[in-house]
């Protein structure tokens, strides 16, 4: 609220600062009030200040200006004021006392003097710009702001880091699947018949095409055309000389020929249905991973960008209000948001989770060591 005051004025000045000095002793409440203003002031505007002792003279002050010698308050820039007139005491009591009444109209008059003296010293001093006000409220708010996101962002970093191992493992798995369903054929011996030219003719019965060798390597004269009468005396013929002992169809069906089948041993790849099956399930899990790995690596990266954006925001922030106010509390600004980092750490379940969040304290934690 002070620093937004501050900034929309022109110029400073002067801060004054009163403090009953009667009191021989900085009172905790003086204390406390002196730090926050230390604290939350631009130092720049500290060397306008300006301190009013009351309820004393300088003769009868009892507070040592020694209580506020990091202040250096200048003599000055010292005013005492015995402002007796703003006592409980009523003005009916005072005036119906001559020696109360003078010693108040005296108070009074040393009292003008000395607002007059301040006045004065007040415009010989020089005035301090409030830029540096504008600028201290930009810091802070940037500080803030980033404070509030970093746990967010931290939290959707790592959600994408288990997601990333999640489908880094799926597609390893794959890939071993892949690779041991990758010989899904096995070779098989079979027979296979084929038809081949002799330099010899045999005799074939038509009715099976030239599958069926009745007498191969025949005696007979050749004959590549049906006739009985030649072939019912071929040592295929039965004991009658009409029907083949081999294939028991009439002679009449027979016939020469120099191509007969052969009976050979070959050896076919075979595919095995169910690894067929498991490696092409694979392939497609690579392939849908492998896409899946591609998306969640760019979400990985840009969300590393915006967690990474706000550490070094708040890291910046932190150096340059430092060097607007050099006794800013960074410690107690930066307690909540380090008690949370450390809390997510405990509970995380993945230890890149609890390193990324305990790395990111310390590195807070030790940047306001350096700079305290």
């Amino acid at each position: 609220m002070i620093i937004k005051t501050f900034a929309k004025l022109p110029f400073i000045s002067a801060v004054i600062i009163t403090i009953n000095g009667t009191v021989a002793r900085l009172s905790t409440s003086i204390k406390a009030t002196l730090s926050q203003l230390r604290g939350s002031l631009p130092d720049s505007i500290f060397a306008n200040l300006f301190f009013i002792f009351t309820n004393c003279e300088e003769t009868t002050r009892n507070f040592k200006l020694q209580l506020i010698s990091e202040y250096k308050p200048e003599p000055q820039r010292t005013f005492h004021m015995q402002n007796s007139l703003f006592s409980a005491a009523s003005i009916a009591d005072i005036d119906s006392d001559p020696k109360k009444k003078r010693r108040a109209e005296s108070n009074w008059q040393d009292s003008i003097e000395a607002m007059t003296d301040l006045m004065a010293e007040v415009e010989r001093t020089v005035t301090t710009s409030t830029k540096v006000f504008a600028d201290m409220r930009i810091k802070r708010e940037q500080l803030s702001a980033n404070k509030a996101n970093l746990l967010d962002k931290q939290k959707s970093l790592l959600s994408a880091m288990h997601k990333l191992t999640l489908e880094q493992e799926r597609l390893r798995n794959a890939k071993s699947d892949q690779s041991d369903n990758s010989k899904y054929t096995e070779n098989q011996t079979i027979e296979k018949i084929e038809i081949e030219k002799k330099n010899y003719y045999s005799t074939i019965c038509t009715e099976h095409g030239k599958v069926q060798v009745c007498h191969e390597h025949c005696g007979l004269g050749y004959k590549p055309e049906l006739n009985f009468a030649h072939f019912k005396n071929c040592a295929a013929a039965d004991s009658t000389g009409n029907n083949c002992r081999t294939c028991h169809c009439g002679m009449n069906q027979h016939l020469h020929t120099y191509e007969i089948p052969v009976s050979r041993m070959v050896t076919i790849e075979q595919i095995v249905q169910s690894k067929k099956a498991a490696y092409d399930l694979a392939s497609r899990q690579v392939s849908t991973s492998q896409l899946q790995l591609l998306q969640l690596n760019a979400t990985y990266t840009a969300l590393q960008n915006d967690a990474n954006g706000c550490k070094d925001g708040i890291l910046s922030s932190i150096k340059e209000l430092k060097q607007i106010c050099s006794h800013y509390n960074f410690v107690e600004e930066m307690a909540t948001t380090i008690q949370k980092l450390r809390q997510e750490a405990k509970i995380a379940q993945d230890l890149k989770a609890k390193t990324e969040f305990n790395n990111t304290a310390e590195a807070i934690e030790n940047l306001i060591k350096q700079v305290a």
